[in-house]
């Protein structure tokens, strides 16, 4: 509630060009640190790390922009920084395959849980949840999307096996959204937000909905290819930190008792996409049939379907 030194720390981050999310992560992971004698007056340079002490945070958070003592260690992110101190400070370090994660809980909207942890870059909020897909409206728009409100019942909200097909074109959407420049606050007031006609009257194109999605499709899978030829799997590098999951789960607020099955979300976000669960590798028919030809020869040379002129 101390709204003065929050404005500070935002200002100094924004003008650093750092963001403010990670950051949040990084300044929490250290006061954990702190109050459990992993971290001492010795490491932070005589700070008292303790939650709400503004002056104490934005003392930090300036010593993180200049990577000055401690701030060096914090300066690249909880994962990275947990690896340095050790002492058992990964349990506090709160990430998703090395992003530190947003306050968007998935305990209480799985379908962010997906996203955190199969998404090409990990713990971003931004791309799809049952929250967005509800604001959006896709199922009005786009054939295949179904409506999956967010506010639906308890159990409903935890069966994931039906789910993974809602969450994909709710990425695609996205996806098409960023490379348009569009804003994202602006899709979120419904679905009847002539997108798509606005598109092809900018580019002149005559594309349907459909054609738009498919487009979404092609940057999403794309995003995914370079992760795969780089050596990374989402699936077994992008795991949630258990206390995003709720393991153990909560005993008190909105999410208690709730423990998420991140296998069963990662499987049906993956069959959706036509990833194989175990490599990440995509399906190379569904790669020919979005016209990654380049993306077949470099994950699959020995199946190449590309048809020759």
């Amino acid at each position: 509630d101390d709204l003065p030194s929050i404005f500070r720390v935002n200002d100094l981050l924004n003008r650093a060009g750092m963001d403010t999310i990670s950051c949040g992560g990084v300044v929490a992971f250290a006061i954990e640190c702190f109050e459990n004698g992993i971290l001492t007056t010795k490491e932070t340079d005589g700070l008292e790390l303790r939650w709400g002490d503004g002056e104490a945070i934005i003392k930090l958070t300036e010593m993180i922009i200049k990577r000055q003592g401690l701030g060096d260690i914090l300066a690249d992110g909880v994962k990275l920084a947990a690896e340095r101190i050790g002492q058992g400070s990964e349990a506090f370090a709160v990430h998703c395959g090395g992003m530190e994660a947003p306050m968007h809980d998935p305990k209480f909207d799985p379908g962010y849980g997906m996203v955190y942890s199969c998404d090409p870059v990990p713990g971003r909020h931004s791309v799809s949840s049952y929250m967005l897909l509800d604001l959006e409206r896709l199922d009005r728009q786009f054939k295949g999307a179904k409506k999956t409100p967010a506010f639906m019942t308890a159990k409903e909200r935890y069966r994931y096996e039906n789910k993974g097909d809602a969450m994909a074109i709710g990425s695609f959407f996205r996806m098409l959204v960023d490379c348009a420049g569009g804003c994202t606050f602006g899709v979120q007031i419904g679905g009847d937000i002539p997108l798509i006609q606005w598109l092809n009257a900018a580019t002149d194109w005559n594309l349907s909905d459909q054609d738009y999605l498919h487009i979404g499709e092609r940057i999403q899978q794309l995003r995914h290819a370079f992760n795969i030829r780089e050596g990374l799997n989402p699936c077994i590098d992008f795991r949630l930190h258990p206390r995003i999951s709720g393991h153990p789960p909560l005993d008190k607020g909105p999410a208690k008792g709730v423990s998420l099955d991140v296998d069963a979300m990662a499987t049906a976000y993956y069959e959706a996409m036509g990833w194989e669960l175990s490599s990440g590798l995509p399906d190379p028919a569904r790669l020919e049939r979005l016209g990654l030809h380049e993306v077949i020869e470099a994950l699959h040379p020995d199946r190449s379907l590309r048809s020759e002129p």
